[in-house]
């Protein structure tokens, strides 16, 4: 008996070292693991993102901008009063196809910006809208969709030289504070939390959820109504006859 009372408490010292065990296992271990696959997923595609913006954006911006100044060259060049019919011809000719890869040009451009730049973006943001961390992130992202906007409306056969460089400095300057945006999301040590708004917002749909499951359990049942067919009366049945 007196080895059993020492037994005891090594036995449930053991017991709770293989609950907690247990507990850290099932509960823990899944959402560290969890996290870290989210942190790693996150950084990929912040690399991603500042891959695209320094590769592709990058030369589709200057495709546009070297095909708008071929365009505005080529509107530029005067007529001459004295030029035969098919030399006139062939400088409308040359207009037309060199509007037509302004356009091409300009079409990819906004194309790369409204949908591949705007995809990685929403991978990096996520729920995570009101982070200290990616709000300046998304206001350089509004400002250089806004000038990419101006960009495709702008007219590069109607404008002068000075405008249209004045135009695409203004979309290099916002670019570079996008990238620069992407550096230091990169340089964060793990991807921002989920904002206390949004957790808010979640717990309380959960718990709207279960006060709604709840009030329809408790919901009384009501019982069918017992409709009892009276006879027809005499005269009717006499009429019916």
């Amino acid at each position: 008996m007196h080895y059993l009372n020492e037994l005891v408490p090594y036995l449930a010292g053991a017991a709770s070292a293989f609950a907690a065990q247990f507990l850290i296992q099932v509960f823990v271990d899944p959402r560290v693991e969890s996290r870290k696959r989210r942190d790693e997923r996150w950084e990929k595609d912040v690399i991603d993102l500042g891959d695209l913006l320094t590769g592709p954006l990058r030369d589709a911006a200057q495709k546009v901008h070297s095909e708008q100044l071929l365009l505005l060259g080529a509107c530029d060049f005067p007529a001459g009063t004295m030029d035969p019919p098919e030399k006139r011809e062939m400088r409308e000719r040359a207009i037309s196809e060199q509007k037509q890869k302004t356009r091409d040009a300009v079409g990819a451009f906004v194309d790369l910006v409204h949908t591949r730049v705007d995809w990685m973006m929403q991978k990096v943001i996520g729920f995570r809208t009101d982070s200290k961390t990616t709000l300046p992130f998304m206001r350089a992202i509004i400002s250089y969709s806004l000038i990419v906007s101006s960009i495709a409306l702008l007219q590069a056969d109607e404008v002068s030289v000075a405008d249209l460089e004045q135009a695409w400095s203004t979309e290099w300057e916002h670019r570079t504070e996008m990238i620069s945006q992407v550096k230091a999301l990169a340089l964060q040590p793990h991807a921002p939390r989920k904002s206390r708004q949004w957790q808010l917002q979640r717990a309380r749909g959960r718990i709207a959820g279960v006060m709604r499951g709840s009030a329809w359990l408790r919901r009384p049942l009501r019982p069918e109504a017992n409709v009892v067919e009276e006879p027809p009366a005499v005269g009717a049945q006499s009429e019916a006859r």
